[in-house]
């Protein structure tokens, strides 16, 4: 699921969010995790804009992805 909206006191100003379950196949071996992204964009002309992302996975079996 991902979602975005301009901010409201500024519409070049926009905050995104996003959340993805990640389910491997069981023959892999990998347990599930999930992915939390958010993320924020200015239009600073009608032509340029510059964008910040962050991103981070959560997974309680196993310790490499649970950062």
């Amino acid at each position: 699921m991902l979602a975005a909206t301009p901010l409201p006191f500024s519409r070049s100003l926009v905050f995104g969010a996003g959340l993805q379950w990640l389910r491997p196949p069981a023959a892999i071996g990998y347990a599930d995790s999930v992915k939390l992204s958010f993320g924020l964009g200015w239009g600073v002309g009608s032509r340029v804009a510059l964008g910040l992302g962050l991103h981070t996975f959560i997974a309680d079996d196993d310790e490499a992805l649970d950062v």
